[in-house]
């Protein structure tokens, strides 16, 4: 009889002790249950690596294939070259049927821009559109005004040793009105000259036209003019010397 009263108390006593150790295990995984694991030295170490080359991919893209400035050539050919922060030429585009013919013959993408133009005017003096009296535009657009002048001031230096190129510069509104019009921003600025003296001008009428055939109207135009201020001048001198 005793020894069936002890075995009947040892075996109360386990369960007992299994409730016990059971509600412990149960209480310990809930408080961690609650607690954010921390992360693997490796895993951390992988993510930042992940973020850095993403970070250095995203940059590189945005410095070699995002334009950030660019030039337009204009002579019979009209064509824009688009420029990176690195000065290398990353796309071109052609504005009429000379254009489109001149790119067809050279591979100027990706070369430094000034090597880009410097081939673009052998090319001219070549098959012969450059001539002393056929001038060529060089303009420069880009939204960093002081790189922009920068590039003005090289290429003015770097093509003084050709006849008749004149760079310059043009702004956001010239550039956004002529890709509207289907021209160049070079040839653009240059139909802008012409409609001053001649306002009923469109851009239908000069997109044809090479860039000698509009300056020489508006040396035609402004010699007109010239002509009647002085003769306007010289008549109104006379009718004060009648008085």
């Amino acid at each position: 009889m005793n020894d069936r009263l002890k075995i009947t108390f040892d075996q109360i006593r386990a369960e007992e002790e299994l409730k016990t150790h059971t509600l412990k295990f149960l209480a310990e995984k809930c408080y961690h249950a609650g607690k954010p694991k921390p992360l693997p030295y490796r895993r951390i170490m992988a993510a930042a690596a992940c973020l850095v080359m993403l970070l250095f991919g995203t940059s590189s893209y945005y410095i070699c294939f995002q334009q950030a400035f660019a030039i337009s050539v204009d002579v019979n050919p009209s064509v824009e070259l688009g420029i990176n922060r690195l000065d290398k030429v990353i796309s071109v585009e052609a504005y009429n049927e000379d254009g489109y013919a001149l790119l067809s013959t050279l591979d100027i993408r990706y070369l430094d821009y000034r090597e880009a133009l410097e081939q673009i005017l052998e090319d001219g003096n070549r098959k012969g559109y450059m001539t002393q009296d056929q001038p060529v535009a060089v303009t420069i657009f880009g939204k960093d005004e002081k790189k922009s002048q920068k590039i003005l001031e090289d290429l003015t230096v770097y093509t003084s040793s050709y006849q008749n190129v004149h760079c310059g510069c043009a702004s956001l509104d010239v550039v956004t009105a002529a890709h509207a019009s289907g021209m160049s921003f070079g040839k653009y600025q240059a139909f802008l000259q012409l409609q001053a003296l001649e306002p009923q001008l469109t851009p239908d009428d000069v997109r044809e036209l090479t860039m000698c055939q509009i300056w020489d109207r508006i040396d035609t135009l402004e010699g007109n003019s010239q002509n009647h201020d002085h003769d306007h001048n010289r008549n109104r001198g006379h009718g004060n010397k009648h008085h």
